[in-house]
């Protein structure tokens, strides 16, 4: 008895679907906790400096675009998208983790900033998403 090629197909493309949704996941929660280590990290230097930053805001949009550039080429290594979507996707599952932790340690609320960081954060994720994708070997 033959085999339908279409049950092949299907398994293929669940397959390649939970492979895509398993990238973009995982490097956004990468992303996270980079995030969480290089603030942890700028927030000790700051704190055993002798000087006063008053510009902490700046340092956090450093770790931050650190971190997506990071998860964004996580991101395009770890799925079959085109480097621009892997990143955007990825960055829409880190922006939501974002707001998420930010909602929590505010006390629900999210400041202006707040859209300068969710900007920063996507074009950074679609950066590493770029570089990936021109470094991916070509069948």
């Amino acid at each position: 008895m033959r085999k339908s090629k279409s049950n092949n197909t299907n398994i293929k493309a669940n397959s390649s679907l939970i492979k895509n949704a398993v990238g973009i996941t995982l490097s956004s929660v990468i992303s996270i906790i980079i995030l969480v280590l290089l603030t942890a990290l700028v927030s000790l230097f700051l704190l055993k400096s002798e000087t006063v930053s008053e510009s902490y805001i700046m340092y956090f949009y450093f770790c931050s675009a650190v971190s997506s550039f990071i998860g964004g080429f996580i991101s395009s290594k770890r799925t079959t998208f085109k480097g621009i979507f892997s990143g955007l996707i990825a960055s829409v599952a880190y922006n939501f983790l974002l707001t998420i932790i930010l909602l929590f340690v505010s006390v629900g609320q999210i400041r202006a900033n707040t859209g300068i960081l969710y900007l920063l954060s996507t074009v950074f994720f679609v950066l590493g998403g770029i570089v990936a994708a021109n470094t991916k070997r070509r069948k």
